[in-house]
């Protein structure tokens, strides 16, 4: 059976900007659907989109269609991370199914998985796959449109036409038994050419790779409790370190984000990682985070030795009440020790702060900018708080409310989630990156300081890593 997995058009907001990285679901689903004897293509829209230097990144209507009309795919998924993707998913549905009336349209992803309804409800649309989507998308072509009650995590249509709900589907519980993603079904090296938005790399040639699944915490803004239900699953290291070795013999790869939700869970394999990625010699990071409780100084040692350069931690906010009322636990006090043995070991810290959480007032919005320069960050993030939809947030701030979410966006976002006013939310955003930027020029101009920075320069990758945080933070100021 021919199928085409699909990472739709985006559109960007003035201030936003791409990330030119691989689409980790459709990959890792193409390579269960090859292992099982399907013919299967990937349309990532976005990378072949990027070079335009447009808001709105698509390849164009007319490649897209001549596309479907040349591979003719029996079967169509289409992948829907975010909410404000939604438009374009639904878009891309009904140009494909006008095109080829008989071609099947399942559309998967975080946002539909929580949002389902939504998207069954489309004519275009013929089935969505909640929660991880390999074994449903293999048992779904297996099936051929029949016996669609025993496919767990699916929703479809019945001959009225009205939505059916399957059972959710067990998580996988042996990572190791996927095969690694269909990194052959991908244009590479647009993903090594394109300008990442994530300001954290120091190589071009970065690849991601994603080393476990889920998280064990309950942050009230996240919907990795819906997805993921709260449980952790690693792959093993020797699986890890066999997938890193083929990404750099085939694609020549310098350096290793991982896009793990959480990697530092389990701390003993971390440490067992870190001892395996030293024998490597290259650059990496955990792309998404770590969670400070699993930091100490002896692992924050392990990390540096082993070629690990940047840590973003996930603060949220520097008022303990708020975070706790969010459900994010994290010890402020430990969190500045953890910042301070990472400047002892060379490691760049990257902050992450939430402005307008439930319980917010003005009086509280600039702790987290305090605390950002009591704790001597690296470099910051300033973001709305969003209630995305599957988010305990989001039931929080709607309850069962019919919810008008317009553009739910990290800096334009017209929700509001405490007393403060979306024009009060932008205006703390805007000034705690000023206040931060003017902070961190005069801290790092300080001779003592200013010695201690270019003593960390080993090459003109370092250089280079620097002065994009100067360019993003005038940026950021522009807009």
């Amino acid at each position: 059976m021919k199928i085409l997995l699909v990472n739709p058009p985006l559109k960007l907001m003035p201030g936003e900007f791409l990330s030119v990285v691989p689409p980790m679901g459709p990959a890792y689903i193409a390579a269960v659907l090859e292992k099982a004897g399907q013919e299967v293509k990937i349309l990532d829209c976005l990378a072949l989109s990027w070079r335009k230097k447009s808001r709105y990144l698509s390849p164009g209507a007319e490649f897209i269609r001549n596309y479907l009309l040349d591979f003719k795919p029996e079967i169509v998924g289409i992948s829907n991370l975010l909410l404000v993707g939604e438009k374009e998913v639904i878009k891309f549905a009904r140009l494909a199914k006008r095109l080829l009336p008989n071609t099947q349209i399942i559309v998967g992803g975080a946002n539909a998985s929580c949002r389902p309804e939504v998207f069954i409800k489309e004519r275009a649309v013929d089935y969505v796959a909640i929660g991880e989507g390999e074994i449903t998308m293999r048992e779904l072509v297996e099936s051929r449109g029949k016996h669609l009650l025993g496919i767990a995590g699916l929703v479809y249509k019945n001959r009225a036409g009205k939505p059916v709900y399957n059972p959710p589907r067990k998580l996988i519980e042996d990572l190791d038994s996927l095969p690694s993603p269909a990194w052959h079904l991908l244009p590479m090296e647009e993903y090594f050419q394109g300008h990442p938005a994530g300001l954290l790399y120091k190589k071009k040639r970065f690849a991601m790779v994603l080393s476990s699944r889920g998280c064990p915490f309950g942050c009230s803004f996240c919907t990795n409790e819906r997805i993921w239900q709260r449980k952790w699953r690693g792959h093993s290291v020797s699986r890890v370190m066999k997938e890193i070795r083929l990404l750099i013999d085939q694609y020549r790869v310098e350096e290793i984000q991982f896009m793990d939700s959480n990697m530092s869970v389990d701390k003993q394999r971390l440490i067992q990682l870190c001892r395996e990625l030293k024998k490597l010699k290259i650059p990496w990071i955990p792309y998404t985070g770590v969670s400070v409780l699993t930091l100490d100084r002896p692992l924050v040692r392990r990390l540096a030795d082993s070629g690990c350069y940047a840590l973003q931690l996930g603060i949220e906010h520097g008022d303990a009440q708020i975070q706790a009322r969010v459900g994010k636990i994290v010890p402020l006090v430990r969190a500045k020790e953890i910042v301070s043995e990472c400047h002892r070991v060379g490691i760049w810290i990257h902050g992450y702060f939430i402005v307008g959480l439930p319980g917010e007032t003005l009086n509280t919005a600039y702790k987290s900018l305090d605390y950002a320069i009591a704790a001597d960050l690296d470099s910051v993030s300033f973001f709305t708080a969003m209630p995305l939809p599957g988010s305990r947030l989001y039931r929080e701030v709607f309850g069962s409310r019919p919810a008008k979410l317009g553009n739910l966006r990290v800096y334009f976002t017209q929700v509001r989630c405490s007393e403060l006013t979306v024009k009060q939310m932008n205006q703390v955003i805007k000034t705690s990156f000023r206040k931060f930027l003017l902070f961190k020029l005069k801290r790092e101009l300080k001779p003592v300081n200013f010695i201690r920075r270019l003593s960390l320069i080993k090459s003109w990758d370092d250089i280079t890593f620097y002065g994009r945080f100067i360019a993003r933070f005038l940026q950021i100021e522009s807009i």
